[in-house]
């Protein structure tokens, strides 16, 4: 997962399930996933486990509007301390209900991702294999496989504008060096850093631009500088990003630095709830984040400066956070134990 609301991993880790001969998963098939008590994830807030449709990345529709199964949603353990979740079409017979992922019936691939909050990084390593096997009942014939968690893959950005930029200057002075005309393979070369240099920028402009101006987009949630809480989880009807969780209902904010910096004030939050406040700049780089892991969750006030501001922070402020643009994207995150929240 990754893109403007993909988290590093000290804060999410995001490992896919597979199965092991390569066989990708089918809604065709009804199938129950199962990890033993010491394969458990090992995440130090709390772990879930999301279904999307391979195609497009977003959840799968069905009437109950659940998509997840984990610590966050009442899951029920073995007596040996594992757990079995099932994803069917139906509710297997005597299956805990907080133990079903919905699955409507049909061709077409599906996706088993595991979310671990906050993460043990040194204990990411589940043992053993969990156990793929097809339901009593299906009326689907498949061989029983067995699925593993992936090893994580580190994806590589430009990190900054600077780094960018003497890259793109070392190839312009390369090629003018040459002394000869450009070829279409190094024009070819040069487009495709540009490209991957400004799509980014571009694409992250155009969330920001649905979810915070064009009030006439069916995403738009607040004007900028405006905190919009949504008092539910995401559902398959919410599409403005791919792969969004089902477990922490999302606030959003939008933050224009053009003019001056900006204060968030976090009050302080119950020692067993996590959250956290994502800050991400154009670049879709995480440079800062607020919350449990982070900051803790006795509360602080939080200035977020643009990349031209010099003055100093007045008094009462706990930190200053800069930003390398001055357009930048917030995203909440706070734990839901119960519909009751």
């Amino acid at each position: 997962v990754f893109g403007p609301i993909g988290q590093p991993a000290e804060e999410a880790v995001y490992p896919a399930i597979e199965t092991t001969d390569g066989a990708p998963m089918n809604a065709q098939h009804d199938y129950v996933i199962r990890m033993a008590k010491d394969d458990m994830p090992p995440a130090k807030a709390f772990w879930s486990l999301t279904l999307y449709d391979t195609e497009n990345g977003f959840f799968i529709p069905n009437d109950r509007k659940k998509y997840s199964v984990g610590e966050n949603g009442g899951m029920k353990l073995n007596e040996d301390g594992g757990i079995a979740i099932y994803i069917a079409a139906d509710k297997p017979e005597g299956v805990p209900e907080a133990n079903w992922l919905p699955l409507n019936r049909g061709d077409y691939g599906i996706d088993a991702v595991l979310r671990l909050y906050v993460p043990d990084l040194e204990k990411f390593k589940l043992k053993g294999e969990i156990g793929l096997d097809l339901l009593k009942g299906s009326s689907n014939n498949i061989n029983v496989n067995v699925i593993r968690v992936n090893k994580m893959r580190n994806i590589k950005y430009i990190r900054s504008i600077a780094s960018a930029m003497v890259l793109l200057a070392a190839m312009i002075s390369t090629v003018a060096q040459a002394k000869s005309a450009m070829t279409p393979e190094e024009a070819r070369a040069i487009a495709k850093q540009a490209y991957i240099y400004g799509f980014p920028l571009a694409d992250s402009y155009r969330i920001l631009y649905g979810t915070f101006v064009d009030k006439k987009n069916p995403e738009y949630k607040t004007p900028w500088n405006l905190i919009k809480n949504l008092s539910r989880v995401y559902t398959h009807e919410d599409r403005e990003v791919q792969s969004p969780n089902s477990d922490t209902p999302y606030s959003w904010l939008g933050q224009d630095l053009r003019t001056e910096p900006y204060v968030l004030t976090v009050p302080k939050i119950e020692k067993e709830r996590y959250f956290s406040i994502q800050l991400v700049d154009l670049y879709t780089h995480n440079f800062a984040y607020i919350g449990s892991r982070a900051t803790g969750n006795e509360g602080g006030k939080f200035l977020i400066a643009g990349p031209d501001w010099q003055g100093k922070p007045p008094k009462g402020i706990d930190k200053l956070i800069r930003s390398e643009t001055e357009l930048v994207l917030a995203i909440y995150r706070t734990q839901l134990f119960s519909p009751d929240d």
